[in-house]
């Protein structure tokens, strides 16, 4: 009696566990997710957390990326931008709400990638790359883009492609926190 009490307890557990299981996106987040911005041949990575990318320090960037090519200030909200070419990577810092601060980044050549996505990569090597990194690929041939977001969207990938290649990308990543 005893040793069929506990085996009914036992597999009663085993359904508890199954039914109530980790869902997928809860999964997903615990995982060791980055990304890499690369500009001119020069890489920054950063681990994407539940609320964004990790704190980004602007020192690293002018260190890695030299100074930026345009600067500006808005209500608070400080601009930092890189550019070469059709690529621009534009670092948003927020001081009043540090969780609002982003990168914006438009790749439209040679001179930049994200996570080793490039310009005139193609369409099955990109969505490889993205289901790596990535909880949510979408793609649309109707719209000749392939979208794809990192923890709710706080990190957003949008790439365009035509003749099977990739011709522009475009990034979003909301930083979790801000140090100077």
């Amino acid at each position: 009696m005893k040793k069929k009490l506990t085996t009914i307890l036992a597999m009663l557990l085993c359904a508890i566990i199954t039914i109530t299981g980790v869902c997928a996106e809860t999964a997903y987040a615990a995982e060791d997710t980055t990304i890499k911005l690369t500009f001119k041949k020069k890489s920054v990575t950063y681990s994407v957390k539940e609320d964004g990318i990790e704190r980004v320090n602007l020192k690293s960037l002018k260190k890695k990326w030299g100074k930026p090519s345009d600067t500006y200030e808005y209500y608070g909200i400080y601009g930092y931008t890189w550019s070469k070419g059709k690529t621009n990577f534009t670092y948003e810092d927020n001081t009043t709400t540090p969780e609002r601060s982003l990168f914006v980044i438009n790749i439209g050549d040679k001179n930049g990638s994200i996570s080793g996505i490039k310009v005139g990569m193609k369409k099955s090597k990109v969505k490889k790359i993205l289901k790596e990194i990535s909880n949510k690929v979408e793609s649309s041939d109707e719209y000749g883009t392939i979208n794809a977001s990192i923890v709710d969207e706080r990190v957003s990938i949008s790439c365009e492609i035509k003749n099977g290649k990739v011709t522009h990308i475009y990034c979003e990543a909301y930083a979790e926190d801000v140090s100077k």
